[in-house]
């Protein structure tokens, strides 16, 4: 009787962490969906930054600005075009482990 009950137990507590397992990852997954979301927003947003800066440096160019004023400019938009290129970076790899995230949702679904 003693031996039923223990593997009862080993089989209820196997299926509850096969469980959590499970609903973990599904919240990985919509984490990384909302985090993917938010990324694209705040590229939207450094994109048109990047565009505001690289109008305002044509403006002072043509009012011939003064070469501090031009300068500045143009290391804001250095900064603007990096922080762009380090976001695209993070939103690739936010990308890739979605996915891989999934093909494991996938993979432990089918195994059951």
């Amino acid at each position: 009787m003693h031996k039923i009950q223990l593997i009862l137990a080993a089989n209820l507590l196997l299926g509850t962490m096969a469980f959590a397992q499970n609903s973990s990852l599904g919240n990985d997954i919509r984490n990384d969906q909302q985090d993917l979301r938010h990324d694209q927003q705040e590229l939207r947003h450094l994109e048109y930054r990047v565009d505001q800066d690289k109008q305002r440096l044509n403006m002072d160019r043509r009012r011939h600005a003064g070469r501090g004023a031009i300068e500045a400019d143009r290391a804001q938009l250095r900064r603007d075009q990096e922080q762009v290129k380090r976001l695209k970076a993070d939103m690739r790899r936010d990308r890739q482990d979605l996915k891989r995230d999934r093909r494991e949702a996938r993979h432990r679904y089918r195994r059951g």
